[in-house]
């Protein structure tokens, strides 16, 4: 009897896999969106970039719309999130002039896309002044 539980649990385990893939294949609707964390000392500091960012990512242009399958799509918001946050020299700057040089601040950001299935992660970058040599971290997690 038990077996026969295990052997149908494992077919349900199975049945369940296949029909999530079968849908990674379907084209269907997009949106790019953001999560971000804003740790810096000072509440002002910390609003003006909170706001930045609702104004700038969440609210703003930055959240393309994409057609297509995931894995099609998901290259192309990797490609927008590279452009657009991971080498942008302006967003660099903005974040690290808010930023105390040799403390703990960081501003996170990660992008994902949101499907009717549920959200896929296309990337994450942090902006934190490194302890080495007071240079800066903004490598990709």
């Amino acid at each position: 009897m038990r077996r026969l539980i295990a052997i149908l649990a494992a077919g349900l385990v199975l049945l369940g896999s296949l029909t999530s893939c079968m849908k990674l294949d379907k084209e269907m609707d997009y949106t790019f969106g953001y999560n971000y964390t804003v740790n810096i000392e000072d509440p002002d500091i910390q609003k003006e970039v909170t706001e930045f960012i609702e104004s700038y990512f969440i609210n703003g242009s930055m959240r393309p719309t994409y057609y297509g399958k995931l894995h099609d799509v998901a290259e192309q918001a990797t490609d927008f999130f590279k452009k657009e946050v991971l080498n942008s020299y302006e967003l660099t700057e903005y974040f690290f002039s808010k930023l105390k040089m040799g403390s703990k601040e960081y501003v996170f950001l990660e992008g994902y896309l949101s499907g009717k299935y549920g959200e896929c992660w296309v990337g994450t970058k942090v902006w934190q002044w490194s302890e080495e040599a007071y240079g800066f971290s903004g490598e990709e997690l």
